[in-house]
């Protein structure tokens, strides 16, 4: 899945030198995958040919070390500069006294050649001494060879891009392990003392704190920086640190090994502090179903699949999707979000109703912005408290009630009550939305209800996040937006969901001042739901070789489905998941292609041990009953 989609006028060709060094021949793949044609250059052919993806690359077998760059550069190519001699000795003075030179010139000769954006490799020793949480913009100070020789390059070459234009790019690199690392590396070693059946390993005392980053992920990011074409300076790193004992420590259980840690054999080196990591620059972008909920009408359609990059801002605790493209959402026909076909969901929306006609007025004028398929606006109509009618592009019934289409900066509408149910988190720049809200319909009382972001990373339910969502509001967040004495909040739904009920005049106006602030990380799924993997294992585990079949096929149910054919387990053991919304049977769940059935096909087809897995909580005590109602008592039921 491409991560950068480029005009007809920018070249799709890349030249990429050390091709089949560690970081090479990982990043070599991923270009390949996101269509580039790459021109792969290093010093040994014969070691080129023994990668999957020679065949699928130019290859010029090159040592500008010895001679000067002949390539031919295609119209506008670019330049990965991955080269570099002489690691892991950071030391050696040849950093700058051959290196420096060598590659300076190889960059400057391509330039000269034609190439308009040059990505450059650097490194985190750039940085010296400086301790903690370092981010990109930070002063270089190197104490080594490697790094002085490094950032010194980068001087070099910003100096070049002065009288010879080109987008100049200096990615620092911080700690990676992975296939291809160098056998001087720690890990390296260890695998070593491991397959040689050693008792011990002998390394530092290892409480230093590193970034450290799997070198497929490292590739990962450049090509998502390359793609972007933004110039700068970038940190490549996981933003996370970790001891170098833990590391180890990690290691020597996935290999299974006994092997017992040797610590304080060796002395600290005396070029690092003792803690520092990375801040992220580059997000973690994954591709999941854009719209859950339209499934598929055939099982051969191709998967549309969208990009999600995750951003936290600490003062707000409010989780972003920064990759959310508002194009690629098509509330079509084939868009099934009702749920009111269960009786839970049902007693949530008159549980919603009763709070609402505690809040205002016998006769007051509700008026539902995005209301979907009508059902909340339905539900209050019946009950005759409130004067009712709702907007939304996506409906499709026939309600007088209920317009057609979204609402405009230009309308003015009289209201009491305003109501958006599960609206907000689908709109990027929501406090940009809401002061639209306040321009239409004056000093109402606004009524939001949102998933509790809170309840999600308490639950580590990673199904949860879903590309149809751009915002995820903890508490703080939701409140943030209003003034608070004149704020009411509350959970609903087993604190799944949350609400405020608050006056369109009562925006805070520092709600928008902290989003726009810089106070954002890039965070990660493995950040913030650390147990995903082990929890996908789990149901792996507890499947073994009978049927699975998952009750729900909504937004839960789809996204955990979605992960685990990411992955390849569990989701060949579901013979098929069932939901009681008739619009989505016989059709197929996007990213796993499960197919969608009926729940009297369930009851035809369970037989005794069969596994039940309840894609949310909420509903658990209804399914059971029903379930055990039908006289399959020896069925087993397990919940998200």
């Amino acid at each position: 899945m491409s991560t950068h989609k480029r005009t007809e006028l920018e070249s799709r060709h890349v030249i990429v030198s050390g091709a089949t060094g560690f970081v090479g021949q990982h990043l070599v793949p991923i270009l390949l995958e996101n269509n580039y044609e790459v021109i792969a250059t290093a010093r040994d052919l014969k070691k080129a040919k023994l990668f999957p993806w020679f065949r699928s690359v130019k290859f010029v077998s090159l040592d500008f070390y010895k001679e000067k760059a002949s390539l031919s550069v295609p119209q506008g190519a670019g330049l990965i500069h991955l080269a570099w001699q002489g690691l892991p000795n950071y030391m050696s003075l040849s950093h700058f006294e051959d290196n420096l030179p060598h590659n300076y010139n190889f960059v400057k000769s391509l330039v000269s050649l034609g190439v308009r954006q040059v990505l450059a490799i650097g490194t985190c020793m750039e940085y010296g001494f400086q301790s903690g949480a370092i981010p990109s913009t930070s002063q270089p100070l190197p104490n080594n060879p490697y790094g002085l020789a490094k950032n010194n390059l980068r001087r070099y070459l910003e100096f070049l891009a002065t009288t010879q234009p080109f987008t100049l790019q200096w990615a620092r690199l911080f700690y990676l392990y992975g296939t291809g690392q160098s056998a001087g590396s720690i890990l390296s070693q260890l695998d070593a003392s491991i397959d040689n059946n050693a008792s011990e390993f002998n390394m530092s005392a290892g409480e230093q704190l590193r970034d450290y980053l799997p070198v497929e992920e490292a590739a990962r990011q450049l090509c998502e920086l390359y793609s972007k074409g933004t110039p700068g300076v970038f940190n490549v790193c996981s933003g996370r640190p970790i001891s170098v004992r833990r590391l180890v420590e990690r290691r020597i259980k996935q290999r299974g090994s006994d092997i017992k840690p040797n610590l304080g054999f060796f002395p600290y080196t005396n070029y690092e502090p003792m803690a520092f990591w990375g801040v992220r620059d580059i997000g973690q972008t994954l591709y999941l179903p854009t719209l859950p909920n339209s499934p598929l009408r055939e099982k051969a359609v191709e998967n549309s699949l969208a990009p999600v990059r995750l951003r936290y801002n600490k003062s707000l605790q409010f989780l972003e999707n920064e990759a959310f493209e508002p194009e690629l959402i098509d509330y079509s026909q084939n868009y099934e979000n009702s749920q009111a076909h269960s009786k839970t969901f049902l007693n949530h929306m008159s549980t919603v109703l009763q709070l609402l006609k505690r809040a205002r007025p016998k006769g007051a004028v509700m008026v539902e912005v995005g209301c979907g398929k009508g059902d909340f606006i339905e539900l209050a109509h019946r009950d005759g408290y409130f004067n009712v009618r709702g907007f939304d592009a996506s409906y499709q019934g026939k309600s007088s009630l209920i317009e057609k289409r979204y609402l405009n900066p230009a309308d003015r509408i009289s209201a009491d009550l305003v109501v958006l149910r599960h609206v907000l988190e689908h709109i990027p720049r929501p406090f940009e939305f809401l002061s639209t809200l306040r321009a239409i319909f004056g000093d109402a009382y606004i009524y939001i209800e949102v998933p509790n972001y809170d309840w999600i990373e308490a639950n580590q339910t990673f199904f949860d996040i879903t590309y149809e969502h751009v915002n995820y509001f903890s508490q703080r967040a939701l409140k943030a937006l209003f003034n608070p004495a004149q704020t009411e909040h509350g959970l609903l739904f087993e604190q799944q969901y949350q609400y405020v009920i608050s006056k369109l005049a009562a925006l805070d106006s520092n709600f928008d001042r902290e989003y726009r602030s810089s106070d954002w990380r890039y965070t990660t799924f493995e950040d913030i739901f650390p147990n995903m993997w082990r929890a996908i294992e789990r149901f792996n585990t507890l499947a073994k070789s009978r049927s699975v079949f998952v009750w729900g096929a909504a937004t839960k149910g789809c996204l955990f489905l979605a992960h685990c054919a990411e992955i390849g387990i569990l989701v060949d053991k579901v013979r098929f998941a069932v939901d009681l919304n008739s619009g989505k049977v016989g059709k197929f769940l996007p990213g796993s292609l499960v197919e969608i059935k009926a729940k009297s096909d369930f009851f035809d087809y369970a037989k005794p041990g069969d596994l039940v897995i309840v894609s949310n909580p909420a509903y658990r005590d209804e399914i059971v009953a029903e379930i055990r109602g039908a006289g399959l008592i020896d069925i087993e039921v397990e919940t998200l």
